[in-house]
């Protein structure tokens, strides 16, 4: 569940423009997509990030001793980071790609724990040096307050049925 906390954290604490003050800010969020093993690592989003027009910079989070008898998905993120980071051939015909690698040595509590501590000090850093409040969700509100503005007539007609 670290790819659904993580978009949670990231996402939503630093997906928006405004700033405290009021300005707007230009700079966009991280966009967190993720999940165990390789069977969820779609294609397209594999091909988009080694092959695609727009340069994404990538993080690849995975351990050591992960539960991987064959060793296929330690493989997997090694040729992946090395692919981004290389870029140039067929594969990645637009050029190296920005990629940072963070490997575990054990994925246990203590590893897991110093993973959602770094991502959580990241949050609250660079909403500092955006000046954007992390814990605002002017967005989300603003879905709530409509989707009961729209809610509203149907529930009267349903009482008045």
């Amino acid at each position: 569940h670290l790819p659904a906390h993580l978009q949670q954290l990231l996402m939503e604490s630093l997906g928006k423009r405004a700033r405290t003050d009021g300005g707007a800010r230009g700079v966009s969020c991280p966009v967190v997509w993720g999940a165990g093993g390789s069977c969820d690592a779609a294609h397209s989003v594999l091909q988009a990030l080694l092959a695609g027009a727009q340069v994404v910079c990538t993080e690849l989070l995975d351990a050591d001793d992960a539960d991987d008898a064959s060793g296929l998905l330690r493989a997997q993120a090694q040729a992946l980071s090395e692919l981004l980071a290389r870029g140039g051939d067929a594969a990645a015909p637009s050029g190296a790609r920005p990629v940072v690698r963070v490997t575990l040595e054990r994925l246990d509590a203590r590893g897991v724990g110093a993973l959602i501590a770094l991502y959580e000090h990241l949050a609250v850093s660079v909403a500092a040096l955006w000046d954007i409040d992390p814990f605002d969700q002017p967005a989300v509100e603003r879905l709530k307050t409509r989707t009961a503005e729209l809610r509203a007539p149907a529930d009267g007609q349903r009482g008045a049925a």
